[in-house]
């Protein structure tokens, strides 16, 4: 009997643990969904409450570790562009505090100057918990050759 007790009790904490994860997924999840609607929205104010106050990325291009010129991104958003940013195989690990989402993303940008980007990328995200609420804290993007896996 106390065995079982025992066993039931482990059981019991393996669910809560379990769905603390799940939880943390989603809102990981979630987070992503914000980040990227304020892209697609061309919304700064989302943009920059999505990323930590050290935010620092990889860009595509093979870049050097950089971190937003925040400035320059807010003088492109006003410009107009439309952005289109749309994920797809996404995953989220979480570790802690720490949490490494991945993905595919389809990603359509016109700038109002008749300029325009069609990309497919592989991203990685790290997000940290900070104060109940996950914030993105690293980037990184690289391109896809073929351009659509699925």
């Amino acid at each position: 009997m106390k065995q079982l007790r025992i066993y039931l009790a482990s059981l019991a904490l393996i669910a809560v643990v379990s769905e603390g994860h799940a939880d943390d997924r989603q809102d990981v999840l979630d987070a992503m969904a914000t980040l990227n609607a304020g892209w697609n929205s061309v919304d700064y104010a989302v943009i920059k409450a999505s990323l930590s106050e050290d935010f620092n990325f990889f860009h595509v291009y093979g870049n050097l570790l950089e971190e937003p010129n925040w400035d320059g991104v807010k003088q492109w958003l006003d410009t107009g562009p439309k952005i289109n940013i749309q994920p797809f195989h996404q995953d989220v690990r979480i570790n802690g505090s720490t949490a490494i989402y991945t993905a595919y993303e389809r990603v359509s940008i016109n700038n109002p100057d008749g300029e325009s980007v069609n990309q497919t990328r592989r991203i990685t995200g790290v997000y940290f918990k900070q104060k109940g609420r996950w914030i993105m804290v690293h980037w990184h993007g690289s391109l896809l050759t073929p351009v659509n896996p699925e």
